[in-house]
């Protein structure tokens, strides 16, 4: 028995010393990826913020449907997106204090390229997504934003933990949001609006690749897997106004997720904006169309 108890000693030691090991590698390992400088083309333009209360305005319903208060709470005051086992947590920025302590030129590097003004990568921001905003469009945005009144809720700090560390060693992973953008992909200065496709596509891309994906094919987002846009050609152009302004689906149905996206985000986008989307999605095809 004593035998038995000194051989499964040295056994649980040894994997131990592998655990702290393995642990101290992802630490290592991901301490680099993390700190780890991007760059990004000097912007051609500056961004002048307007201050008029009709682009006020359409910054606040800018804001609400690319899901800034899904992300950062109702009122922009910040909040706890996940915590995970073993002390790994992400918290969304307060953005009524962001806006007083960046730039707008740092401003628009965290906004559309997920770059902090020391080039290292902001954690879990869908920039990928607006980074094909316009000038005008952010501009806006960041305009609303401002006139946010300024709260201190008191919210914890990130924590990666080692669960968040190990994610960020996967090169699928989307944690590092400056990672798999196109840095130096020139951008407009205005919403293209030269045809309703064209229109259609831009918010498309703006809005609905967060989760459907870069190509529109679906994606897993919170557990849930989301479905090829592809689907909308099975909508008549009224019942896709249904699904975006109240959530119902055909059939009656309503989605995860998608349900309740449309009652806090998307029931914000006019019929114009509506009709140009699914002028878009109806023609819309895969790569194996």
């Amino acid at each position: 028995m004593r035998r038995f108890l000194k051989w499964f000693g040295s056994i649980l030691g040894a994997f131990v010393i592998l655990a702290l090991i393995a642990l101290a590698y992802i630490y290592v390992k991901s301490s680099t990826t993390i700190n780890q400088k991007f760059s990004v083309q000097q912007h051609s333009q500056e961004l002048e913020i307007p201050s008029d209360s009709s682009s006020l305005a359409e910054g606040k319903k800018l804001a609400a449907t690319r899901g800034c208060f899904g992300c950062h709470g109702p009122d922009g005051q910040g909040k706890v997106l996940t915590t995970i086992a073993y002390s790994t947590r992400l918290v969304a920025t307060n953005l009524s204090q962001a806006v007083q302590r960046y730039s707008f030129a740092e401003l628009e590097k965290i906004i559309r390229h997920g770059i902090r003004p020391d080039s290292t990568s902001v954690l879990a921001m869908p920039s990928e997504v607006y980074n094909t905003l316009s000038d005008s469009d952010l501009e806006k945005i960041i305009a609303y934003l401002e006139t946010l009144p300024e709260s201190n809720p008191g919210l914890p700090e990130t924590n990666l933990g080692p669960v968040g560390r190990f994610l960020i060693l996967n090169e699928e992973s989307s944690v590092l949001s400056a990672k798999h953008i196109d840095q130096q992909a020139p951008h407009s200065s205005e919403v293209p609006k030269k045809t309703v496709k064209e229109f259609g596509e831009y918010l498309i891309t703006t809005t609905c690749t967060e989760c459907h994906g870069m190509d529109l094919m679906g994606d897993e987002v919170v557990g849930n897997v989301s479905p090829p846009l592809t689907v909308v050609k099975g909508y008549s152009k009224e019942s896709f106004k249904k699904l975006m302004n109240t959530g119902i689906a055909l059939g009656g149905r309503e989605l995860e997720l998608m349900s309740d996206v449309s009652q806090e985000r998307f029931n914000h986008f006019t019929d114009e904006e509506i009709e140009a989307m699914y002028e878009y999605l109806s023609t819309f095809k895969d790569s194996t169309e």
